[in-house]
């Protein structure tokens, strides 16, 4: 199986898992793993240098999370490429894969709900109705809060997975602080990657662009950032470098505020 195979796959894969197809950037993660290349050359071959090597990291290792969840086993950068020609392998039997629609409905016919396969997310409906209770009553930002290794992560992909989004933006953010993505790329990879459209030079501007984005009354938008302690000090405040951030978590709630008016 070729790398392109590989990645239509792979499409189809996380779309049955987060509502959306892969990300300009998640495709050329996907080409360069598939031929054993690093994170760092990738990064430099692909057109993405204006983004450190650690975001790209980042996205990479949630491709893979997608990709654990939806195969139903844990892979990994060195792992994925077996992991999905064995996949693969289970639809060889016509002498042919699936294609599209088809490749879709029986991926879904098999796995019905990738994530129940997280044998961590059993016993948790009452949390996502008390979700599903804040938004009803028109909360558009919800922190979720707790020690590592509650699930809180899982728990918030499970629900916005079943709200059937027309756009799904995701930021894992590293956990190390001087590991953290500028937010200044952040916004610029989710109008690139995610609204096709590139962005400006100036924060300030692309920060204007994706609120225009975000009022499209004709799509059902949800975002989940996670790990956002990772940019915070010790008080709770945003460390200097980062305090941009203020200026995105701010623009959403206005966005979202309005929206609900």
């Amino acid at each position: 199986m070729g790398a392109e195979e590989g990645l239509r796959i792979a499409d189809e894969l996380v779309f049955g898992v987060a509502n959306r197809y892969l990300t300009n950037l998640e495709r050329e993660i996907f080409r360069g793993a598939w031929e054993g290349r690093t994170y760092d050359d990738i990064a430099e071959s692909s057109g993405y240098r204006q983004y450190t090597v650690q975001y790209v990291r980042e996205q990479g290792a949630n491709l893979f999370y997608l990709l654990s969840q939806a195969l139903g086993e844990s892979v990994a950068k060195a792992s994925f490429r077996a992991a999905l020609e064995r996949y693969a392998a289970g639809f060889r039997s016509n002498g042919s894969l699936p294609q599209s629609d088809r490749f879709t409905q029986e991926f879904t016919d098999a796995r019905s709900s990738p994530l129940e396969l997280d044998p961590n997310f059993v016993g948790r409906e009452p949390d996502l109705a008390e979700l599903e209770d804040l938004v009803n009553r028109g909360a558009r930002m919800i922190l979720i809060q707790g020690d590592g290794g509650q699930g809180k992560t899982t728990l918030a992909r499970k629900y916005l997975d079943m709200q059937e989004l027309d756009v799904y933006l995701d930021l894992y953010m590293a956990t190390e602080t001087q590991n953290v993505t500028p937010v200044e790329s952040v916004v610029e990879e989710w109008l690139r990657g995610d609204f096709n459209e590139e962005p400006g030079r100036e924060f300030g501007i692309n920060l204007e662009r994706l609120r225009r984005k975000l009022r499209d009354e004709n799509q059902r938008i949800g975002i989940l950032i996670d790990n956002l302690e990772s940019a915070l000090d010790r008080y709770g405040k945003f460390i200097e470098t980062h305090r941009r951030y203020i200026d995105l978590l701010r623009m959403l709630a206005d966005q979202w505020c309005a929206q609900s008016r």
